[in-house]
C-alpha cells in the first residue's frame, strides 16, 4: 500500500472575511484530505495573537500596533514550506492576499 503525505496548503485571504473561510476550510480539509494552512489560525511556528485580540475585540485590525514586516515575514515563510497556495479573493479585499 502506498503512502504519501497530505498536501499543505497555505491559504490566502482577506482578514474581513476569515470567520466564514474558516468554516470553509475545515469542511474542505475534511472533504479533500488537504491541510490548508489558514494565517490567522493555523500558526506553525508563527502565531497570530493579533488576530485573537482582534476576534475579542480588543485590537483593531488596522492598529499602530500591528507588526506589519511580522505579518509579512511570517506569512512569507509559511508559504515558502507549503506544497502550494490557495488565495480567496473576495469584495474584502485587503494588502495582504492581493
Amino acid at each position: 500500500m502506498a503512502t504519501y503525505n497530505k498536501l499543505s496548503l497555505y491559504l490566502a485571504h482577506p482578514i474581513l472575511s476569515r470567520h466564514e473561510i474558516r468554516k470553509w476550510e475545515l469542511q474542505v480539509e475534511k472533504i479533500f484530505e488537504v491541510s490548508l494552512l489558514n494565517p490567522f489560525y493555523d500558526g506553525d511556528g508563527f502565531e497570530r495573537g493579533d488576530v485573537e485580540l482582534i476576534d475579542k475585540g480588543l485590537l483593531k485590525i488596522y492598529d499602530r500596533d500591528l507588526n506589519p514586516e511580522s505579518i509579512v515575514t511570517g506569512d512569507l515563510n509559511s508559504i515558502d514550506q507549503s506544497d502550494g497556495l490557495v488565495a480567496i479573493i473576495d469584495t474584502n479585499m485587503t494588502v495582504g492576499t492581493l
